[in-house]
């Protein structure tokens, strides 16, 4: 898998030589806008993960003050639940 990935390298900064002057300084700006969305990406899901966590312990609050405390079966499920089956 490296060898594709230093391929790739190898020719996006020919042809970025071949038609622009200043193709080598342009490599690490793309290579910092990927790593950016890179992180913007990792940012959204930790974000989706902390909402569903969250989600899950407001409804395990609620079964608990409505029928006592829960069985550690119901409270695996509720941390393993999608937001679907939350609502």
């Amino acid at each position: 898998m490296a060898v594709v990935h230093d391929l790739e390298d190898k020719w996006l900064r020919q042809v970025l030589n071949e038609n622009f002057l200043e193709g080598d300084s342009i490599m690490p700006t793309m290579a910092e806008r990927w790593v950016q969305q890179g992180m913007q990406k990792g940012v959204q899901q930790g974000v989706q993960q902390g909402r569903r966590q969250e989600a899950g312990l407001m409804v395990d609050r609620l079964l608990q003050r409505r029928f006592g405390p829960l069985p550690e079966w119901a409270t695996k499920r509720l941390e393993n639940a999608e937001p679907e089956e939350l609502e």
